[in-house]
């Protein structure tokens, strides 16, 4: 999961740098998610459900309909904060 937590911001990162050149947007890449049967940890159920909310916004900024960042942002500070301890160590 860190990895995918580590990918997911660093292709976010590189979205809000491209924006709002929306051609350079386009080329850059949107990982999937790949899905996660059983999640009974309710801590890692609301971070899974952080990095799909990230993964969602990513993707209207990189179709270009978004007018600014502060969704993305507030996604990317979202995904930053709920993290559990074991996925942010060393991470960042």
């Amino acid at each position: 999961m860190r990895t995918m937590r580590k990918r997911l911001l660093d292709e976010a990162r590189a979205l809000r740098a491209a924006f709002p050149n929306v051609e350079a947007m386009r080329r850059l890449p949107v990982s999937s998610l790949s899905p996660v049967a059983n999640v009974e940890d309710v801590t890692a159920a609301e971070y899974l459900a952080g990095l799909r909310y990230l993964r969602d916004e990513m993707l209207v900024v990189q179709a270009g309909r978004a007018t600014d960042l502060t969704v993305l942002d507030d996604e990317i500070a979202c995904v930053e904060r709920l993290a559990p301890p074991a996925v942010c160590a060393g991470s960042r």
